[in-house]
């Protein structure tokens, strides 16, 4: 079991995607026949992150919205916001906005609820990731502010360039801007190190987005 645990993100994220599958279905099955524990909730949760990333279809939904309910059940607010906010991605980027809005009510309830911004400042990207999709540049660039000024002072890469590609989205609102390209080429070094993991669809999404704005069209493709 504890091999199964520590192993599913390797897998998924760098070793044998059949395998970090095999594991993941294990988890959220065993998390769907034990009772309601925060151990039972991670394995729902590491099942359904998984899942999302190197299976199709939508078995990861069933996984995080198991370790919702388990949240739920457990009366933890911190445990129900980690695995609301994923649902609320996985909507979002499959383009489902009625779900997307009731996930993402749930990450706004539930936000208010923990009360502790730096520390839930993930919830934050979301909602300039939100408002970013309803192309209101004022409101996404009033909630970038809030999660730049939220960052650690040395923010791992990852998390760099989440914050960078959350400031291109929200400067590429606007039709006229034009990408400096000392920012374009930062985006493209950080595309390069991260973007085949499998969880920087957003990141890869936004490169491409800034070099067809200043007219490297066949790199963006």
């Amino acid at each position: 079991e504890y091999f199964g645990r520590t192993a599913i993100l390797y897998h998924t994220l760098f070793g044998d995607p059949s395998l970090a599958y095999q594991i993941a279905n294990k988890l959220f099955e065993r998390s769907r026949i034990s009772a309601a524990t925060s151990i039972s909730y991670q394995d729902a949760l590491r099942a359904g992150f998984s899942l999302r990333v190197i299976a199709d279809g939508q078995l990861h939904l069933l996984a995080l919205e198991h370790a919702f309910e388990i949240a739920q059940h457990l009366a933890a607010p911190t445990l129900g916001l980690n695995a609301a906010w994923l649902l609320s991605q996985s909507y979002l980027e499959l383009g489902e906005t009625t779900r997307f809005r009731h996930w993402y009510s749930q990450v706004n309830r539930l936000f208010e609820q923990v009360a502790e911004p730096i520390v839930c400042n993930y919830a934050v990207g979301l909602f300039c990731r939100a408002a970013i999709e309803e192309r209101s540049q004022p409101k996404a660039r009033a909630h970038l502010e809030v999660f730049s000024r939220n960052l650690p002072r040395r923010p791992a890469l990852k998390t760099s360039s989440y914050a960078l590609s959350l400031q291109m989205a929200v400067e590429l609102l606007d039709p006229e801007w034009q990408p400096p390209v000392e920012l374009v080429s930062a985006l493209l070094v950080r595309q390069d190190r991260i973007g085949r993991f499998g969880t920087c669809d957003f990141l890869t999404s936004i490169a491409a987005e800034s070099l067809a704005r200043v007219g490297r069209i066949h790199e963006a493709i």
